[in-house]
């Protein structure tokens, strides 16, 4: 499903407004995965954005067990956690999304 994607978070925190330049076109994508660390499939959001050459790409990191919070006019905002690797291994931390469809 295409759509455009403004991270709301950075690092689990809040980024003030909707800066059109962190908008990230792509394709929607949300899936069961199977995760390794907490041994159960969970929901993952994706946004695959496809280079000049059809090669796809992942500029945002997936949203994982996405929770749809909030519909309105113009959009809708996804919220869940993604990974993040630090020197000392993993780290889960809170992540949202705001969408718009079809852009």
């Amino acid at each position: 499903m295409r759509a455009t994607v403004i991270p709301l978070l950075r690092h689990g925190a809040r980024v003030p407004g909707r800066d059109p330049a962190r908008a990230v076109a792509g394709d929607i994508r949300l899936a069961q995965v199977w995760d390794e660390v907490r041994k159960r499939w969970m929901g993952q959001m994706t946004l695959v954005k496809y280079n000049r050459g059809g090669q796809p790409s992942h500029e945002l990191t997936p949203i994982y067990e996405p929770q749809l919070v909030a519909v309105g006019g113009d959009g809708m905002t996804v919220a869940g956690f993604e990974r993040t690797g630090t020197e000392d291994g993993r780290v889960d931390v809170a992540q949202s999304w705001w969408i718009q469809l079809g852009r």
